[in-house]
């Protein structure tokens, strides 16, 4: 699967190391990213990776 600008990316386990690797690909790409994470920490670090705050679930 490719992702490219203007598509969606749903990342779950943002802060993880695939995740966050998923989060910094789709974002480089172009995407729009919507990042999951299991609790407020690691919301925060998924925005620290590039996901939008207001989508850092």
């Amino acid at each position: 699967m490719r992702v490219t600008a203007g598509d969606t990316a749903l990342v779950p386990a943002a802060p993880g190391g695939v995740g966050s690797l998923a989060v910094q690909l789709a974002k480089h790409a172009g995407a729009e990213v919507i990042a999951m994470a299991s609790n407020e920490e690691n919301r925060r670090a998924a925005v620290e990776l590039g996901a939008p705050s207001s989508e850092a679930r």
